[in-house]
């Protein structure tokens, strides 16, 4: 006697092959869900807000991070932070947040240590030792909206044995002492533009005189191309020139800038 399947009815086969799909599809899914943390750290863990940069809270307000450092022993973090309002409303009182990121995330105690209109600094204690990333707060007062978020991470900070305490004044000659450091940088880089600018100018001269040189045995036709060329050349002797003027007139304002941030040093320093 033969026996038909009924209609509709799934092959055992193929029910167990269903099965082990939806098993395979539940493990990938909890694995997914488990470790993505993992496999997305590097977009998320690590970001750094650079030293020196203005960051801005508003169309009006401006945070810097002038340096942030991190003492393992202490726990503790310190961050020298330089505001510009040019509001001038003379609203100038700002608030802090902070949280760590690592095997959880943690809210973190922000203590303002200084406080002045330009000047903040700040510590955050009991930083996780596990941590991989900071984000730090920043928001006007009475405004919370005017805010930016401000991160260091453990690949990139700067790490020191011990946090000391320090007064205003020294604080103050510590953050015009790297404003004449990073001065200094800038002028470097300008001089290596003026004096790539200037061999190109000679080299471009030289090539101006061999072509006007070979203009002697050119026909006439030979002789319009090369002085389009010579012209073109001239062009850009002209924007290097330019490059050169304008390098040379920022290295006179750092230059500027840097004898008066050493003035300030000067004064500070008679005043303690």
């Amino acid at each position: 006697m033969k026996y038909s399947r009924k209609r509709g009815a799934i092959p055992r086969d193929e029910k167990n092959i269903q099965l082990a799909m939806w098993i395979i599809y539940i493990v990938l899914f909890y694995l997914f869900f488990f470790l993505s943390p993992w496999i997305f750290s590097n977009a998320s863990e690590y970001r750094l807000t650079p030293i020196g940069i203005e960051q801005s809270l508003s169309s009006q307000r401006s945070v810097t991070v002038n340096a942030w450092t991190y003492s393992a022993s202490q726990r503790t973090m310190e961050v020298q932070l330089s505001f510009i309002n040019n509001a001038y409303d003379g609203d100038n009182d700002y608030v802090f947040s902070a949280i760590s990121n690592g095997l959880s995330i943690t809210n973190l105690d922000v203590e303002v240590v200084i406080q002045s209109n330009d000047l903040y600094v700040l510590q955050i204690h009991d930083v996780p030792s596990n941590y991989t990333q900071v984000r730090l707060t920043v928001s006007l007062k009475s405004n919370r909206t005017e805010s930016v978020n401000l991160f260091s991470n453990k690949l990139d900070i700067t790490s020191v044995s011990r946090i000391e305490e320090k007064t205003e004044t020294e604080y103050r000659i510590e953050s015009l002492e790297r404003r004449i450091e990073t001065y200094n940088a800038s002028i470097e880089k300008l001089n290596n533009v003026i004096g790539e600018a200037t061999i190109r100018v000679e080299n471009l001269r030289i090539e101006i005189e061999e072509l006007k040189a070979a203009e002697t045995y050119q026909t006439a036709a030979e002789v319009s191309k090369t002085e389009t060329t010579i012209s073109q050349r001239e062009s850009s002797i002209a924007t290097e020139l330019n490059t050169i003027d304008h390098a040379q007139k920022e290295i006179d304002e750092y230059s500027a800038r840097i004898d008066l941030a050493a003035q300030e040093i000067s004064d500070l320093r008679e005043e303690q």
